[in-house]
Formats: C-alpha cells, sequence, structure tokens
C-alpha cells in the first residue's frame, strides 16, 4: 500500500492552510514518521515556511535539478520526455527531519497546459493523461525514493486547473475554515465542484489508452473541517464567530458529503470536525521568521 496523499484545500485564503501543513508535517516527523511535504501552490509559501530566502534562491538558482515540483514536470511540457526524479531536499530540526518538495513560481505556467488538456482525456488521447497524472506520478516516485509515510500537500486558494489535476491527485482532503461568512460560502462553492472533479476523472480514467501509464484513482475522500477562530474571549468563541460556527456542520455536510440530516449536528459534537485551533496571534509570523515550529 502505497503511503496515502492528503490535501489541505480551500478556494477561500487566508484561513491558516499553509500553517497547519507546516506544523502537522513537524508533529507527525516528530513522532518517526517519513514526511514529505509538498509545496503545490504557486506562490510556493509554504516552501518559504521551511526555508530561508538564501536557500530558496539556491534552489531556485539550481535550475539543472529537478528540485522544484515545476522542473520534474517541465520535460513533459516542453515535449522532450516525461517526468523527472523529484529532488527532494531534507529539513532538520533538533534532531527531527522530513523533506520537502518545493515550491516553484514557475508551476502557473503549468495552468494553461491542464486547462487543454483536460477534455482531451475525454477523447482517450495518452499525452493528456500523461500531463494530468504527471504532478501525481512525481510524488509517487517520491514517496517510493524516500520510503514515506505520509504526503501532506499544500495548495493555492482558487478552484483552477492545477488545483484539479491536484485534487485527482489526492486520497483525503483536509478543509480548513476559518469562522466567518467567507468560508461558509467558500464549502457552498468547493463541495460541488469537488464532487464534479471526481466524477469527471472517473468517467476518464477508463479511456487511458496508455498500458504502461499508471494514473491516479482521483479518490478526493472528504477527512473532515479543522475551524481556526480568529477570537477567543474566556477561551470561548465570541459571539460574532459562533453565528458562523454554527452553520459550518449543516453546509459541510450538504456540500462535501451529499447529506443532509434534521437536525444537523452541532459544531461541538460534528464527527466532521477534525479540531478547532485558536489564534496564535504573533507565534506564527514568529515561527515563520525563524523556520520552526512554534512548539520549537
Amino acid at each position: 500500500m502505497t503511503a496515502p496523499i492528503v490535501a489541505f484545500f480551500n478556494n477561500k485564503g487566508g484561513v491558516g492552510k499553509t500553517s497547519l501543513v507546516y506544523h502537522l508535517a513537524w508533529m507527525y516527523a516528530d513522532t518517526g514518521k517519513r514526511i514529505i511535504a509538498v509545496d503545490l501552490d504557486p506562490q510556493s509559501n509554504l516552501t518559504s515556511f521551511f526555508l530561508t530566502d538564501e536557500q530558496i534562491e539556491q534552489t531556485w538558482k539550481d535550475k539543472n535539478s529537478p528540485n522544484t515540483i515545476f522542473r520534474c514536470i517541465q520535460p513533459l511540457i516542453k515535449g522532450i520526455g516525461d517526468i523527472l526524479e523529484p529532488d527532494l531536499i531534507e529539513v532538520e530540526i533538533e534532531s527531527v527531519s522530513l523533506v520537502l518538495l518545493a515550491g516553484d513560481l514557475t508551476l502557473s505556467e503549468f495552468e494553461d497546459d491542464l486547462a487543454t488538456v483536460w477534455p482531451e482525456c475525454a477523447d482517450g488521447r495518452e499525452r493528456a493523461f500523461r500531463v494530468m497524472s504527471a504532478i501525481w506520478r512525481v510524488i509517487q516516485k517520491a514517496t517510493t525514493d524516500y520510503e514515506a509515510d505520509l504526503i501532506l500537500v499544500d495548495m493555492g486558494p482558487n478552484l483552477g486547473s492545477i488545483n484539479r489535476a491536484v485534487m485527482i491527485s489526492t486520497d483525503y482532503i483536509i478543509i480548513p475554515l476559518a469562522a466567518d461568512l467567507f468560508s461558509v460560502q467558500g464549502l457552498r462553492n468547493l463541495g460541488p465542484t469537488l464532487n464534479r472533479w471526481r466524477q469527471q476523472w472517473q468517467e476518464r480514467a477508463v479511456k487511458n489508452p496508455a498500458v504502461d501509464l499508471e494514473i491516479p484513482a482521483g479518490r478526493m475522500q472528504p477527512m473532515g473541517y479543522i475551524a481556526m477562530l480568529h477570537a477567543e474571549r474566556q477561551s470561548r468563541p465570541t459571539k460574532a464567530y459562533q453565528r458562523w460556527l454554527a452553520q459550518i456542520p449543516s453546509v459541510y455536510q450538504a456540500e462535501m458529503m451529499g447529506e443532509i440530516k434534521d437536525p444537523p449536528p452541532t459544531f461541538d459534537k460534528d464527527p466532521n470536525r477534525l479540531g478547532t485551533l485558536k489564534h496564535y496571534r504573533s507565534l506564527m509570523p514568529m515561527a515563520q521568521e525563524v523556520h520552526k515550529p512554534i512548539f520549537y
């Protein structure tokens, strides 16, 4: 059994998604798990958490090495070959280590290619399947090389073609949410979109003409959500945030799970709520500045 790929995704930004991936990666690594953190956001925010500016500059200057996700798929985009073996970056803190598949600003150039080949998969064109599965196949190579136990994926906050290719590559999806109108509305957009992508990929996958080309299953199973609280008073969310927290369980069930329960579970007893995180205020930017999780 290959290591599970878990993506953290919300089409709304500013919900602590990258910070969550970063800290969970170190928490799992601290228990002895072999973790790969994958930065699939063209803005490369996760990479900037792990590496200093100097390290990132050196990584991007080394253009002959497949040390970013974009460089691993570049030969396929240029039509001069297939994906390359990823050059993973090892990061260590206090004798705890994990590896990073670094992000790349030029990954955004892949957007148009992925938009073009998506309908071509429906026609059974082999190159289209090679392009659509490229990100997943790079992750699989990294998983095998590193003998990983778990892959944690960070993504950009949009519903574009890059994220569609990432989504079909994932086994599980976790939704970080804020207690506000935009996160609740984002769920209403996100659920139907993911369901549509899953169904469309399953319809396309059976048309893959290459017997030697392994492609992702497009599982995309929602695991639940994590609510980020913006403010607390006496260890409880303020009334303004309680209003939106109360809506999340029913919206998540309806849009992500396709279920309607009457009455819906309360926020405190919602089985889809994986956890709630308080606002850590200045600790988070301080952690990013020193490239260490807050518990180190």
